[in-house]
């Protein structure tokens, strides 16, 4: 004997005749049921999204965790906040120190309420020709101390901390920018994901001095802290190895970066090399720092290789590498028009 559920039996011709209803309202569309053009394969703005390429800024608003960028536009420094505000990283410069052969970025933090932060080892960089950088260490620049991915740092209110984070590869001579920047920080149960994107590459340069075939000649920093004093250009003359003297004056307690990599080409095309250089009572091919106090005044030069061809009468250009640390901004001077004695 067969036993028919008297229910079941009611809601299945039910759902039957629910569907027979929706199929003839919809016979007129040769499409059936016709879904979002957005939504549909090929359309859909999910199946191109690329979580690594696009900013989540929209993707979770209410959420401190989301990964957020901040677009420097190839300016420092460069400033990115938590969604609540209550942290601020700012970027102050970002180099590749000749002397680690490393990419480093170095930024300031700041919070507004008192807390404990851990820094984890997952900071990456990509640069303008696409190479990836994968971190090595960071340093908290007031000690020196390299922190261990499970180290906590307690952080008053409003007191910053500066911190370098080195990375293991060096950019190549062709890059000029960071294209990303990604950072990631642990404070209590949220992970903070900081990202910047076109972050520049090494200190720009100031505006160009026009020297006028005159010397002395004076750079100005861009932010009036110090000043750098073309003396003279020579030594083409005698021993044939171009030697540019000057010197810097600081309007501020600063430290200036000192490094080989001048630019002198003068008004023949011939380029020079740059070879040692000297700032106060240091000598080197490589980088070095000098620390300067407010008023002081100190003697630098450099010294170019040998060249054979010695027809130019002044540099049409001449760039000296010479930076202040922590203060990208203020530029690295540049000279037209430098007469050769």
């Amino acid at each position: 004997m067969i036993t028919i559920n008297k229910r079941r039996l009611f809601l299945s011709l039910l759902l039957l005749a629910g569907l027979t209803t929706l199929t003839a309202c919809d016979s007129g569309s040769s499409g059936g049921i016709q879904f979002p053009a957005e939504l549909t394969e090929g359309n859909s703005s999910l199946g191109n999204f690329d979580p690594v390429e696009q900013p989540l800024e929209d993707a979770a608003p209410n959420d401190n965790s989301a990964l957020r960028f901040a677009n420097c536009d190839l300016e420092i420094p460069c400033d990115w906040f938590s969604l609540d505000l209550a942290i601020e990283v700012s970027i102050v410069n970002v180099y590749a120190d000749p002397l680690t052969n490393r990419l480093e970025v170095q930024y300031t933090l700041t919070t507004t309420h008192d807390t404990s932060l851990r820094w984890l080892a997952t900071a990456t960089a990509v640069d303008s020709v696409g190479q990836v950088y994968a971190l090595a260490s960071t340093r908290l620049d007031t000690t020196g101390e390299i922190l261990s991915d499970d180290q906590e740092v307690d952080l008053l209110a409003g007191i910053g901390l500066t911190i370098t984070q080195t990375f293991q590869q060096s950019p190549a001579h062709s890059t000029r920018s960071i294209a990303r920047l990604t950072i990631n920080i642990l404070e209590g149960g949220t992970k903070h994901r900081i990202g910047y994107l076109d972050l520049p590459l090494g200190a720009d340069t100031g505006e160009e001095v026009d020297c006028a075939n005159r010397t002395p000649c004076v750079w100005e920093s861009a932010n009036g802290e110090f000043h750098v004093t073309i003396l003279s250009a020579d030594g083409l003359s005698s021993g044939g190895r171009l030697t540019v003297r000057y010197e810097v004056e600081a309007f501020e307690n600063i430290v200036i970066q000192s490094d080989p990599g001048s630019i002198a080409v003068g008004n023949d095309g011939t380029t020079f090399e740059p070879k040692f250089h000297k700032l106060g009572d240091e000598e080197d091919y490589l980088p070095f720092e000098t620390n300067l106090f407010s008023g002081e005044a100190i003697p630098g030069s450099q010294s170019y290789f040998r060249h054979a061809n010695r027809d130019a009468t002044m540099l049409r250009k001449l760039s000296l590498k010479l930076s202040q640390i922590g203060a990208p901004q203020a530029g690295s001077p540049v000279y037209i028009n430098v007469p050769l004695n």
